[in-house]
């Protein structure tokens, strides 16, 4: 699976759902929670999976994307 891809699109998603959409001036902050049922893949039981999407997501963060 292109986790890099899926964190993308479900970042783009939530951000065109909001009101920073909608109101070119906020500059509010778009949030992933990998806990959460928005993103089932991130999973305690499987370190290994875990660790690689920390790693995209750090990547992302480094890209500032």
């Amino acid at each position: 699976m292109d986790y890099k891809k899926v964190i993308l699109n479900i970042l783009l998603d939530k951000f065109e759902r909001s009101k920073a959409y909608l109101d070119n001036g906020s500059s509010r902050r778009i949030l992933l929670k990998l806990f959460s049922k928005e993103f089932s893949d991130y999973n305690i039981e499987k370190p290994e999976i875990k660790e690689f999407i920390n790693s995209i997501v750090k990547e992302l963060e480094a890209k500032q994307l």
